[in-house]
């Protein structure tokens, strides 16, 4: 007589050859239930995801991982666990699997089907390999940049083959975007063993929802360019643990930050204390980060609402830590000045885009205010703050939100130059955008595509302001340097993450810098004051 999972695998068997992969999933995810120790149920799980559509890479290869684990000589497990991977641009991971997929073949007297699947498994991976090489190519300027590999697998790439006095340099974006990916990659394997946890045991893992959400909100602080769509289900499973969690005592989505919001946890930190308290306040602070990113749609009031939220309450949270609490504060806890500063940068970077697009002129108007008011803020506190001991982290949570609030009043200032009758203001107000861009450049981690972009904005501001020949020169050096630098991580900005530089003040520098160089004898000197003639200054939007 057939146990329940046989019959619940026979019923999926039945289910995949009808090519129904969501029903056929289902099913052998109950047989899993049943019968946890059976590596063809993860495999065949495995195999499912890969031929859904839309499909499931990181629950093939979570499955297929399973089946390893639980049967090292299983060869289609390892090949599932090689296809997932892939896919997800592991390459590393998959060239392992496929390798450890031929290391399980017998060495002799194989039969022709061992035969045929070692043979794929080789042109798999020599496939995964050719690959790994092209992403190496991109990245080392060897090839034009014709796939969109994410930022993460480029700075991996960068780092291949490199001495650590090269690459461990934590002002580099090649550094900081690893140190991201490694937090974001923690972070996915948190969120899938809870989401891949049996429903029967979710109430005894539920502290576990906080502690997920936690890791995924820390990556968007450190970098939120680094949240890379692994596949089509992913994004669901952050806002399934959000709804887990919304209803529960520390309900995130019915709180709302304000003086209700500071009597209730007064009450709760008289009778539990601050231990309790902070636990409650650490989880919502976190979620509404979460559900501003990945629920909110960037340029939407409802992203800088929640944000917001999260700033007040992490001011907030700091006048109650007991004194002994704050001196063993790091700065990725609530409460902590740099934790606040990277809150700020998110808020900061969410403000801009709202206050683009607002046509109304009053509501405009008060958006640049709250972006001026905020980015001063951000400058005093990371300048006041004393230098956090993990450099890594000083970089991100100090030095980038100090680039950012620069670079914003330099949006400010642009926005107000447009906005003056008089020649003279526009003009200062244009020298007041440039500053604060080359300003924030400093603060910019070195290779990144701010730092470019900073470099452009300024580029801009100089050439429609009037500047001395010799700094619009040396604004186009450094630009066209910072282009290049940014190249192995962010390509040209648009193949890595859709959104190429505007770099509009580049050919009017290389043009002034060629009428130098062909006419030394009566044309510009490098200390003359060279201003474009673009009468259309005013109508262009500035960028961010």
């Amino acid at each position: 007589m057939s146990t329940p999972a046989q019959t619940l695998k026979e019923e999926a068997d039945n289910f995949f050859r009808q090519q129904k992969y969501d029903l056929a999933c289902q099913k052998y995810q109950k047989a899993i239930e049943l019968d946890s120790k059976n590596p063809i149920l993860y495999a065949n799980c495995s195999l499912c995801f890969l031929k859904m559509e839309p499909a499931g890479y990181l629950d093939a290869a979570w499955c297929a991982e399973k089946a390893v684990k639980l049967d090292p000589s299983y060869v289609k497990a390892h090949i599932r666990l090689a296809e997932a991977n892939n896919a997800l641009h592991n390459h590393s991971i998959s060239k392992r699997a496929l390798q450890d997929a031929l290391n399980a073949f017998p060495k002799h007297d194989l039969t022709p089907q061992q035969l045929a699947l070692k043979k794929a498994c080789k042109r798999v991976l020599m496939e995964t390999e050719g690959r790994s090489l092209l992403v190496k190519a991109q990245v080392d300027g060897k090839t034009e940049n014709t796939k969109e590999y994410p930022a993460w697998r480029r700075a991996l790439a960068f780092r291949e083959g490199k001495e650590a006095e090269e690459i461990d340099k934590p002002d580099s974006s090649a550094y900081q975007v690893t140190i991201a990916y490694r937090e974001y990659s923690a972070a996915t394997d948190s969120i899938q063993h809870l989401c891949h946890t049996p429903q029967s045991e979710m109430e005894v893992l539920a502290w576990s929802l906080g502690l997920g959400l936690s890791k995924l909100a820390e990556v968007i602080m450190l970098d939120v360019r680094i949240m890379y769509v692994w596949d089509a289900i992913f994004t669901a499973k952050p806002l399934y643990l959000l709804e887990s969690l919304s209803n529960g005592p520390s309900s995130w989505k019915k709180l709302r930050y304000g003086d209700k919001f500071q009597a209730l946890y007064k009450r709760q930190m008289r009778k539990e204390g601050w231990s309790s308290v902070n636990s409650a306040l650490s989880i919502i602070v976190k979620c509404w980060i979460v559900h501003a990113i990945m629920v909110e749609l960037p340029g939407s009031t409802g992203r800088v609402d929640y944000l917001n939220q999260a700033v007040q309450l992490a001011k907030w949270a700091r006048s109650l830590i007991p004194p002994e609490s704050r001196r063993r504060q790091t700065c990725r806890a609530m409460g902590h000045p740099a934790f606040q500063l990277a809150l700020q940068r998110l808020h900061l970077n969410a403000l801009i885009p709202l206050a683009h697009k607002e046509s109304d002129p009053t509501r405009r108007a008060q958006l640049f205010d709250e972006i001026l008011q905020e980015a001063d803020e951000v400058i005093q506190v990371a300048t006041e703050l004393p230098r956090i001991g993990d450099e890594a982290y000083a970089v991100a949570f100090q030095d980038f939100p100090r680039a950012v609030a620069l670079a914003a009043k330099g949006y400010y200032y642009w926005e107000t130059a447009r906005k003056q009758s008089s020649q003279a203001d526009l003009e200062r107000f244009l020298r007041m955008s440039a500053d604060s861009y080359l300003k924030a450049v400093p603060f910019a981690p070195k290779g990144d595509e701010l730092r470019a972009g900073y470099f452009a904005r300024a580029s801009e501001g100089l050439i429609f302001c009037g500047s001395t020949v010799r700094e619009q020169l040396n604004v186009m050096k450094d630009l066209e340097q910072a282009l290049e630098d940014m190249k192995p991580i962010w390509g040209n900005g648009e193949t890595v993450n859709g959104n190429q530089l505007r770099t509009i003040g580049l050919e009017p520098m290389r043009m002034l810098k060629g009428s130098i160089t062909h006419d030394r004898r009566g044309g510009l000197k490098e200390d003359d004051i060279y201003r474009w003639p673009d009468p259309g200054v005013r109508s262009l939007d500035p960028g961010y």
